[in-house]
């Protein structure tokens, strides 16, 4: 499918089971783990001249191997201006699913809310902190922290501490099953 939409393109998947396909002439295949950084490391060498456009972990959807992957590609394997994309960051709402959880719902969350009619009260005169609760569990908290680095202009404001942090995200697009990340 990616050698057909991208023609002009080099397509390099991995996975750690190995593949016995054929493949377009633009699609190669490389047998490794998506946590090993050499590995990773080597196969960017191999077939980018400063990194990746385009970075798509559609594997383990595992929130650690996920993790992992991002700490080893988006810094460094994945270029300036670049696309990442993680793939089914839904299976953290997943109970029969290894780091996923049941999403509890409360009347205080906003999925429940939207199903009300709406009521002027109290809640909404006058502006006040409020935390709202969420689910956080497996790919869905690590898609919410990417949220914070994405913010980390508007953290500056008030905390001096992350002064010296610049920006890695430029922008974030979350959708079913995909966060989109775009790299500064």
């Amino acid at each position: 499918m990616w050698g057909n939409y991208f023609k002009n393109g080099t397509i390099v998947g991995i996975d750690i089971n190995n593949l016995d396909i054929e493949l377009p002439p633009n699609v190669h295949f490389e047998l490794g783990d998506q946590r090993d950084k050499q590995f990773l490391q080597k196969t960017s060498e191999k077939y980018t001249k400063g990194g990746f456009d385009i970075i798509i972990d559609d594997a383990s959807h595992y929130a650690n191997f996920t993790e992992a992957t991002l700490l080893i590609c988006f810094p460094n394997l994945l270029k300036s201006g670049g696309i990442y994309v993680i793939e089914d960051w839904g299976t953290g709402c997943w109970s029969d699913w290894p780091d996923g959880e049941n999403f509890y719902l409360s009347e205080d969350h906003i999925t429940y809310k939207l199903r009300q009619n709406y009521q002027f009260n109290s809640n909404y005169e006058y502006p006040y902190k409020k935390s709202y609760c969420s689910h956080n569990v497996g790919m869905v908290g690590l898609g919410k922290q990417l949220l914070d680095e994405l913010s980390i202009e508007d953290i500056k404001h008030s905390n001096k501490q992350m002064a010296e942090y610049k920006p890695m995200i430029e922008s974030m697009f979350f959708a079913k099953g995909q966060i989109f990340i775009f790299k500064r």
